[in-house]
């Protein structure tokens, strides 16, 4: 259903303003009748009502809120330099006098700590932050939180890594940012060392139970 400034949804809603060039959002809001087709303080509303997009309907107050948040905490805020959005603050807060508490707010942050971004939402971030410099600060934020990474869960990283093919893409991706860089001698020694056979495959040195070298034995076989 199209929605209108004269035929606005039913209920409180929330609703997002898109961006012209990537339909990206540039702002998260939340209102009833016809507030998003009205003017606001720090935002221009979209002269094109077709980037006025009413994200949900007819729902309570405090839904609505929660919703807001939400969003806004999955895009990120421009003045803070944790997304997309122009929007000041986290959400919440509106002329009914409704504002979350410090433990609602915190519910709703850790919900999406580890929670991984809807590929929709990733691309929308990437294009928006394309060619974009990090501040000292963002770096350093970045940098502490890799270091804080247990052992534990780098080995399943890893792990999850083993065996998985790059695609081409990506293979082209790592080949350009390799260009021109001298690799180190150490680098270069683990090149040169042989490929482990198809025995010792991924690098395995132990010895084979009896079991796993009637099985080789049997596949060579078969292989004549």
């Amino acid at each position: 259903m199209v929605f209108t400034r004269t035929k606005p949804p039913s209920g409180y809603y929330v609703y997002s303003y898109l961006r012209k060039s990537d339909l990206t959002p540039y702002y998260i809001g939340k209102g009833k009748a016809d507030r998003a087709w009205n003017k606001h303080k720090n935002v221009s509303v979209p002269e094109d009502i077709s980037k006025i997009q009413i994200i949900k309907s007819n729902l309570t107050e405090e839904e609505a809120f929660n919703l807001e948040t939400k969003l806004i905490l999955e895009y990120g805020r421009k003045n803070n330099k944790s997304g997309i959005l122009h929007n000041k603050t986290d959400g919440g807060e509106g002329n009914s006098g409704w504002i979350p508490t410090k433990e609602t707010r915190k519910k709703l942050s850790e919900a999406f700590i580890g929670k991984p971004l809807k590929k929709e939402h990733r691309e929308k971030i990437s294009v928006a932050l394309t060619g974009k410099k990090l501040s000292e600060k963002t770096k350093k934020k970045i940098s502490t939180a890799a270091s804080n990474i247990s052992e534990e869960t780098r080995a399943k990283m890893r792990e999850a890594k083993k065996g998985r093919k790059l695609s081409e893409e990506h293979r082209a991706n790592i080949s350009q940012k390799l260009k021109g860089k001298v690799l180190s001698e150490e680098t270069k020694q683990k090149m040169r060392k042989p490929k482990p056979n198809k025995e010792n495959y991924k690098g395995f040195t132990g010895t084979h139970s009896e079991e796993t070298k009637e099985k080789i034995s049997r596949t060579k076989k078969t292989k004549k």
